[in-house]
Order: structure tokens, then sequence, then C-alpha cells
């Protein structure tokens, strides 16, 4: 995500403020359904940066959204959808990677203060080797796919679960304790599967600056 897409959510987000209540709620569904889409960031930001001028006018007239844009909603967002450009291969692949790299840095963090760290408290001996093992990639991945999965449908479905609220929560309630719950579980099925082991601060010294690196390009490519 480029710096210029993340100043434009903010401002987005800040107007968006001035809407009322049930203005705001329809503006978010489709704010969700356009970012969850397969069109280019900017041009989903500058749309919904124009969908929000609209809202503000016609609420500063007493106008009602329906007899602006339509009363189907989603319609209206899968016409913009369609007049857009979708985004390149190239940066997905790269959006990807960067969240690829951040899980897996979270991932070591997480071991590093859950597992590591009260072993070398309760042992009294630091021991500084840590062993990669399926399991961990495992793990990365199916956080990966569930939190994919979650944004996804919430977000292709934001219309039809602003009508269904404990529809909605339930399957929000289901997707996070599968993001909880199921990685946790393939992670010890495959802990004895083990893939290299090396010192804690090389693991570190490789990830962090390779997540930053893959942050600062993204941005600086746009």
């Amino acid at each position: 995500m480029s710096n210029e897409v993340q100043v434009m959510i903010k401002q987005n987000y800040k107007f968006s403020k001035q809407l009322t209540p049930e203005n705001e709620r329809i503006f978010t569904d489709i704010v969700c359904y356009l970012r969850t889409s397969d069109i280019d960031e900017l041009q989903a930001e500058e749309a919904i940066q124009q969908i929000l001028d609209m809202f503000l006018s016609a609420q500063h007239r007493g106008e009602a959204i329906s007899d602006v844009i339509g009363s189907d909603y989603k319609e209206f967002c899968n016409e913009i959808i369609h007049s857009s450009s979708k985004q390149r291969f190239s940066s997905k692949v790269l959006t990807f990677l960067e969240l690829l790299l951040f899980c897996m840095v979270l991932m070591w963090v997480i071991d590093l203060a859950f597992a590591i760290l009260p072993q070398i408290i309760k042992n009294k001996q630091i021991n500084l080797e840590y062993t990669v093992t399926l399991g961990f990639l495992a793990r990365v991945f199916t956080v990966l796919a569930i939190a994919y999965a979650l944004i996804n449908y919430i977000g292709r479905n934001s219309f039809q679960l602003a009508k269904k609220s404990r529809k909605k929560f339930f399957i929000f309630g289901c997707l996070f304790g599968l993001f909880i719950l199921l990685p946790a579980f393939i992670s010890y099925l495959l802990k004895d599967f083990v893939l290299f082991t090396a010192e804690l601060h090389y693991i570190g010294l490789i990830l962090i600056p390779s997540y930053l690196a893959s942050r600062y390009y993204n941005r600086w490519r746009s």
C-alpha cells in the first residue's frame, strides 16, 4: 500500500465522521465492499472519496442516499468495479510477500515471548537456538488464510450482513475462534518436523530487515 493510498484512507475516515449514523453505516458497507474487490487500491480510494463527497452533499441537502445512488448499493459498487482497472498481479504478489513476512515476524516474536523466554527463566540458562519446524510455517500460512477469508467474506457480503447482525457476529465469532485455535493445533501436529535450527539473533536479522524492506518497497513503488 502506497503512502498516497494511506493518506487518502485517513482523510476518508476523518471526513466520514461527519455523516449521520445511518449514512455512515451505508458508507462503511460500500467501503468494505470496494476495498476487498479486485480493483487497484488507488482507484478504490479515489472512488471512495468521490462517494463520500456525494454522501456529504446529499446529507447537507437533506436528501436520502438512495435518491442519489439508488437503493441497490451493491449494484452501484459493481458498476464502479467494472469501470475500474484491476489490481496488477505483481502488486498482489508483493503485497502477499509483505503480509507473509509480517506474519512470520509476528509468529517468531510470539514464540520468543511465550515459549523461549519462559524456558530461559525456568532453566536459568540462555539458549539462543531456535528450531524452525514445519509447524511454524503451517501456522503462518493458516493465519494468513483465515485472515484473508474473514476479511474477504465480510467485505464481499457487507450489504447482506448489515441486515443480519446476529449472523455477522456468529460468523465473525466462528472465524475468530478458528483464527486462534486452528493455527495452534496444526503447529502442534507438525512440531516434530524440523526444517532447520539457527540462533535467535540470526533469525531476527533475516526476518525483520526483510519485512521492513518489503514494506518500504511496496510504498516506494507506488
